[in-house]
């Protein structure tokens, strides 16, 4: 999509594992969750594997900058146990990945297990499962870390990637909307809102609003094919 029009659409950004803060990043609204023993999550969660539901396709990453978490303006995790008991992870094998992946896996479901409470250890399965194009189980991880510990913009920023994976548009327009106001001019999650504006909800105007706010916070903000954002807002004329 450089200098003419095109019917493609630059990849959304995508964040890297948590490492010192600056100013970019991965994104959701507050986890929807409910209490569940862990023995019904366990169960429910292989079933739901049997059945096929946590297959989907990851949307490639465009900046580098899935970082450390950012000051948070709330209190973190309620008291109670969230949907991380509800949504505890198998205890076998996926299909489809190497035995190396797979040895990963279950050692990340083991840690949320063990310390379901622990927000960081979602964090890390639900990156995991960002990776490896499963959107649904990523959606899952990042919904608890974000239940625990609210107002990581990194973390919300990918949690809209994967809703937008799932067709959950308006979901991942919010998850970025919230990732921006808790750190603002964070430039995945405004440049992730164009694109889930323009090609996904057509709402132009809102788009170009928010590229030119990731503008003003970097002139120099381009797209993943090196397209300057100045020259994508050219072409929503």
């Amino acid at each position: 999509m450089a200098k003419k029009k095109t019917s493609q659409q630059p990849a959304p950004v995508k964040d890297k594992p948590q490492a010192p803060a600056q100013d970019q990043a991965r994104t959701a609204a507050p986890a929807r969750v409910t209490t569940v023993s862990l023995t019904t999550c366990l169960v429910s969660v292989v079933v739901a594997l049997a059945l096929g539901l946590c297959i989907g396709s990851m949307l490639p990453g465009f900046m580098d900058s899935r970082q450390a978490p950012v000051p948070r303006p709330q209190a973190a995790a309620p008291a109670q146990q969230p949907a991380q008991q509800q949504a505890a992870p198998q205890q076998q094998a996926k299909a489809g990945l190497s035995p190396e992946l797979n040895s990963a896996l279950l050692k990340l479901q083991e840690a949320v297990v063990k310390e379901p409470n622990k927000a960081e250890n979602w964090i890390k399965l639900g990156n995991f499962q960002f990776d490896n194009q499963n959107p649904s189980a990523a959606v899952t991880a990042y919904e608890n870390a974000l239940h625990l510990k609210p107002g990581n913009a990194n973390v919300l920023t990918d949690l809209g990637i994967m809703y937008r994976e799932l067709h959950r548009f308006e979901d991942a327009l919010k998850a970025f909307r919230e990732a921006e106001r808790v750190q603002p001019g964070h430039r995945n999650a405004l440049f992730n809102q164009g694109i889930v504006l323009y090609y996904d909800l057509k709402r132009k105007d809102e788009a170009e609003a928010a590229w030119r706010k990731l503008l003003a916070a970097d002139p120099n903000a381009h797209a993943p094919d090196g397209t300057p954002v100045s020259e994508l807002i050219k072409h929503l004329h």
